[in-house]
C-alpha cells in the first residue's frame, strides 16, 4: 500500500494495532469498503467502547454526535443533547479524561469566550462525521457507489484529521509550551491559522504559524501567500512560517522557501525519511 493510503488509514482508525491487523485490501478504498461499508463494525466498536466506559451511553453518544455535527461549545452541546450544562460538562470532562474528546486552545488574540470541544479519537470521529451520515444507505449492495456518495465527506474528514496529525508532528519534534489555533470572525469573514505553536529553543521563544494541506497536488504560493497575509497581524511576535503538505510542494515554492527560511514539511519529513526543519 502506498504511503498516502497508509496515512489515510492512520487518521481514520488511529494507532490501535488490532484495527490495522483486521484491515483487508491493497488500497484505502478497499479497506473502507471491506471494513466499514460491508458491515456495522465501526458503529459496533464505538458503541461497545462507550458502553465500557460510561453508564449513560445514549447521552454520551448524543454528546459525541453533537460535537461532530458542529456544536463545539458547552451551551450548544447541552441544547442539542437537551441536558443541563452541569451534566454535559461532567460527561465532557470524562470524555476528555479518557482521550475521546479534546479541547482546542485559542492562540494569540483568538477569542477566549468558552472551551471549544473536538472529537479527538480518530475512529470515533470517523464514525460520527462520516459513517453516521449513511445510516439508511449502508446496506446498499453496490459498495463502489456508496463509497462515491461518501467521497466528499471523507475528503473533508481527512483535511481536519490531518491537521490533528500535524499537531502531534509538531509536538513530537519541537519543544512546545502551548499549541492550538488562531481564528477571527469579522464582517462575515472567517480567517484562521491551522496550527499556532509557542516554542522555545536555546532560550529563544518562537511562534510557529503552520498551514496544513492534505490533497493530491503539490502546494504552491497561493496557500503561502494566505499564511503571510494572516501572519502580518502578529508582527510583535518572533514568527516562523511552516507549510505542511502530504503531497509536497512545487519546485518554485521549494526554492523560495530555502532562500526565505520558510519551514517546509513534505512527505519525506512526514514519513521519517528526512528530519523536520530546524527552528532558528
Amino acid at each position: 500500500m502506498d504511503e498516502i493510503d497508509r496515512l489515510k488509514l492512520f487518521v481514520t482508525f488511529g494507532g490501535v494495532p488490532l484495527y490495522h491487523e483486521m484491515l483487508r485490501g491493497k488500497t484505502y478504498d478497499d479497506c473502507i469498503k471491506s471494513m466499514c461499508l460491508s458491515s456495522d463494525w465501526v458503529q459496533g466498536e464505538v458503541a461497545a467502547l462507550v458502553a465500557t466506559e460510561f453508564s449513560r451511553t445514549s447521552r454520551t453518544m448524543a454528546i459525541l454526535s453533537a460535537i461532530s455535527h458542529g456544536a463545539v461549545g458547552l451551551k450548544e452541546i447541552s441544547e442539542r443533547v437537551k441536558a443541563d450544562d452541569s451534566i454535559c460538562l461532567k460527561d465532557l470532562e470524562a470524555l476528555e479524561y479518557v482521550g475521546i474528546v479534546g479541547v482546542v486552545t485559542p492562540m494569540l488574540d483568538a477569542p477566549r469566550k468558552s472551551k471549544m470541544y473536538v472529537v479527538k479519537d480518530n475512529l470515533f470521529a470517523f464514525n460520527f462525521e462520516v459513517m453516521d451520515r449513511i445510516k439508511d444507505a449502508r446496506h446498499l449492495k453496490d459498495k463502489d457507489l456508496l463509497l462515491e456518495q461518501l467521497r466528499g465527506r471523507i475528503t473533508t474528514f481527512m483535511g481536519k484529521r490531518f491537521e490533528m496529525f500535524c499537531v502531534d508532528l509538531i509536538r513530537e519534534n519541537y519543544l512546545t509550551n502551548s499549541i492550538g489555533k488562531w481564528w477571527m470572525d469579522r464582517d462575515g469573514v472567517h480567517e484562521e491559522v491551522d496550527i499556532v505553536a509557542e516554542s522555545t529553543m536555546d532560550d529563544n521563544k518562537y511562534i510557529i504559524l503552520a498551514e496544513c494541506k492534505f490533497r493530491t497536488s503539490p502546494v504552491g504560493f497561493s496557500e503561502y501567500n494566505d499564511l503571510v497575509r494572516r501572519s502580518r497581524r502578529f508582527d510583535k511576535y518572533n514568527i516562523r512560517l511552516m507549510m505542511i503538505s502530504a503531497s509536497g510542494f512545487d519546485a518554485k515554492m521549494a526554492e523560495f522557501a530555502r532562500d526565505e527560511g520558510v519551514m517546509l514539511v513534505g512527505p519525506d519529513e512526514i514519513f521519517g525519511r528526512a528530519p523536520m526543519p530546524e527552528l532558528k
